[in-house]
């Protein structure tokens, strides 16, 4: 150690070393001073501020004016160098802290900035979906995986008459009918893998019921864990009512509110194959009311669709709960007797139509008759021949006509004989068809004679005709 050698500082010198950040390096250059610091009790040892070219650094300078004492104060100097050394090793500490708290600071203020500019942005997006939520048609639902509701829109209070509170944390199926619950538990199961919908009653507070369509998809975590169900529901009460309508047009008539021919074949064919399978028997009656015409002709068509939607009523009030009544067209009727024990059974009931016809209906201050004619056809499995619906309408319509060609207001069932009857008119007309292309039809004149003087006094033209099968037949045969 030298006079004016440059030290790093001193114990003493602390107030002086305040007021710099580092120390200068050893062996740079020093081109200035400031002002002087003496040491505590040694008025001959002062320190100099000194800074070097780079401004940034700065140091201490140690002055000593006895060189005599030098060797004396060595172990003090070298004291001053190891503590100024910590001092500084502890000021670049400081300042690697600073550094880096300044940097963990930026970082803070731009995560910070990045948090609150992703929050704006969910509650923005929030708002948007609420109000789509909120301002749809659709009650929208977030449900547990045991399908509980656990968020409900606010729309359901207009749409389903809940508010979203009652709904929250009650499970689905209290609000579903019976009769669909099967359904929708098939719902919950195919949501868990792709989007599904379906249709079913829900109830409403006052226990009343409304259709609506329901879509659901499973919401999943990352890892691909089912974890709730999204779903939304809308109104389709209107819709479904609109498709009964349609659905009853196109199977009921539209004046008498009967069922009308297709239902009838469909339900026909239904009950002959439950029938086969039971072994029970099915009958169908068809009934044709008796000089209908000449009241609808007289009195108008008015009072004639009054006068078939009355009779309609009252025979619908004679069958049983499980029959069903047809109107087969103009002034036909149809009754599909299944499941009964014989035939039996439906001939009492076509008596009962025949005898509570006869009773008068009032229309327009008149008492109008309309009696029927009824046929029946039976369907027995194991005793008759396989029949579908069209063959046993077709045996009811010719029973019917048997019973008109008796006097009327009566019945008739259709037995064999009249199944030959009627297979011999079919017959006959197709070959009459032909008759005259063929050159099968004579005539025969019958001569009136005068029993008087025995004169020719007229001749009677008679039709005869060669059939085909060698017969000749009269006019009676073919002509009604």
């Amino acid at each position: 150690l030298f006079r004016s050698k440059t030290l790093a500082a001193s114990q003493g010198g602390e107030q002086a070393i305040a007021t710099f950040n580092l120390v200068c390096p050893k062996g740079a250059p020093f081109f200035s001073s400031g002002p002087r610091c003496l040491l505590p009790d040694r008025p001959d040892i002062y320190l100099v501020a000194m800074r070097t070219p780079r401004r940034h650094f700065g140091c201490l300078q140690l002055v000593i004016d006895d060189e005599e004492q030098l060797a004396a104060y060595k172990p003090f100097l070298v004291n001053i160098g190891h503590r100024v050394a910590t001092i500084m090793e502890n000021r670049e500490n400081t300042r690697l802290l600073a550094e880096a708290g300044a940097r963990l600071n930026t970082m803070v203020e731009e995560l910070e900035d990045r948090v609150r500019e992703r929050t704006r942005e969910l509650q923005e997006s929030e708002l948007h979906y609420r109000l789509l939520t909120e301002n749809a048609s659709d009650v929208v639902m977030l449900l547990t995986p045991d399908w509980r509701d656990e968020w409900v829109s606010d729309p359901a209070a207009e749409i389903l008459g809940w508010q979203p509170r009652d709904l929250v944390g009650r499970a689905v199926d209290e609000f579903v009918h019976p009769g669909d619950q099967a359904r929708c538990r098939q719902l919950a199961v195919k949501a868990q893998d792709e989007a599904a919908s379906v249709d079913f009653r829900f109830r409403r507070p006052d226990d009343s019921y409304m259709w609506v369509a329901c879509r659901t998809r499973t919401k999943v975590d990352p890892d691909g864990a089912p974890v709730g169900v999204v779903g939304a529901m809308v109104d389709i009460t209107d819709r479904k009512a609109a498709e009964a309508k349609l659905a009853f047009a196109a199977s009921h008539d539209p004046l008498t509110g009967l069922a009308n021919r297709t239902m009838l074949v469909e339900e026909a064919d239904r009950a002959l194959a439950a029938g086969r399978r039971s072994g029970r028997t099915t009958a169908l009656l068809m009934a044709d009311l008796d000089h209908f015409k000449t009241i609808n002709d007289s009195l108008g068509p008015l009072i004639g669709e009054e006068l078939l939607c009355a009779v309609a009523d009252r025979m619908t009030a004679s069958v049983r709960s499980n029959d069903l009544v047809a109107r087969h067209g103009g002034d036909e009727f149809v009754v599909l007797l299944p499941d009964l024990d014989d035939s039996a059974e439906a001939v009492l009931l076509a008596e009962r139509i025949v005898a509570e016809s006869r009773a008068p209906i009032r229309i327009g201050g008149t008492d109008l008759y309309a009696t029927a004619s009824v046929g029946i056809a039976v369907v027995t499995p194991g005793v008759d021949p396989v029949r579908g619906a069209v063959d046993l309408i077709r045996e009811a319509d010719t029973a019917m006509y048997a019973a008109k060609s008796t006097g009327r207001n009566c019945i008739a069932q259709f037995t064999d004989d009249l199944r030959r009857v009627v297979d011999d008119r079919l017959h006959l007309e197709s070959d009459l068809r032909h008759a005259l292309a063929r050159d099968e039809l004579a005539v025969w004149y019958q001569p009136e004679i005068n029993m008087r003087d025995g004169s020719l006094r007229a001749a009677e033209a008679l039709v005869r005709w060669h059939h085909p099968d060698g017969q000749l037949r009269g006019a009676a045969e073919v002509i009604e």
